[in-house]
């Protein structure tokens, strides 16, 4: 329970704290309808004293695979634009509470942030409970934020090649976390030039199975459930993928709450394994 209430936030925590001088709360809503953007949601209404913080542009831009983690000079610059210090404690929400503020997480968990925690509920249910909000953009100031990258928390197509020349299952499991109709072919990908299909011997569980109908986490006894019934992922390393490496971070962030060690992202994801 110490780990979970170390990277979890209710709103009515984050109502108390959050004119505390070393937090800095992150709107990172984010959609995969083109129809929708972030930056227009946040601008139309957020919580107060957050800044947006768009996972586009917190990517690798010289690559044509999307969500690809950014340099370390690119963190370190776009982090220091909105005044991200290294003893803030990030707070981080998206619109559903688990879609891609894990991804955030995540990417500042590689680059070596101490203190980083994700608003359960998100942004409906801050909305829900009636909660203040603000319009327009949040003032910000530069900072200068330095990087303390684990590289070793990313893997890549080649790793995973590697481990289907041996015998894998024994050490490793690889979980999509993309839907089920997607994993199993019955639904075509939401991105162009990407096949059908799924990554030989891997096991699907959706990133949302990890939150309720209202985007709250689910209980620690719950989450062991989805993980560890049949012994699934029990002393095993853990490599999750899915669309474009956004929410399979929720999976990540799920085993961390249960103090699951060795989880790993592989960026590339579908997108690049599926690539035509």
């Amino acid at each position: 329970m110490v780990v979970k209430k170390k990277y979890i936030i209710s709103s009515s925590e984050l109502l108390e704290k959050m004119n505390d001088k070393n937090i800095k709360i992150l709107d990172s809503r984010w959609f995969l309808d083109p129809k929708k953007n972030g930056y227009n949601e946040y601008i139309k209404s957020h919580i107060p004293n957050s800044v947006f913080f768009d996972i586009d542009l917190f990517s690798d831009q010289k690559t044509k695979l999307p969500h690809m983690m950014p340099s370390d000079e690119r963190l370190k610059t776009l982090a220091s634009k909105i005044g991200i210090s290294n003893d803030d404690h990030l707070i981080i929400y998206d619109q559903t509470g688990f879609f891609c503020s894990s991804r955030v997480w995540f990417m500042f968990k590689v680059f070596g942030h101490k203190k980083i925690s994700i608003l359960n509920g998100g942004f409906e249910n801050w909305k829900k409970e009636k909660l203040p909000l603000e319009k327009n953009k949040a003032k910000s100031y530069i900072s200068n934020y330095l990087i303390n990258r684990k590289k070793n928390l990313i893997v890549s197509k080649d790793k995973i090649l590697k481990l289907m020349n041996s015998n894998y299952k024994n050490s490793y499991s690889i979980i999509d976390a993309r839907p089920l109709r997607r994993f199993k072919s019955l639904e075509p990908e939401p991105r162009k030039n990407v096949r059908r299909g799924n990554i030989q011997k891997s096991i699907n569980i959706p990133f949302n199975i990890i939150h309720d109908k209202n985007g709250f986490i689910l209980s620690n006894e719950k989450l062991k459930d989805i993980f560890y019934n049949n012994n699934k992922l029990k002393s095993k390393k853990v490599i999750c993928l899915c669309g474009s490496g956004v929410t399979a971070c929720n999976i990540i962030f799920a085993l961390h709450l249960l103090n699951h060690k060795n989880n790993f992202l592989y960026d590339g994801s579908w997108s690049e394994w599926g690539a035509l």
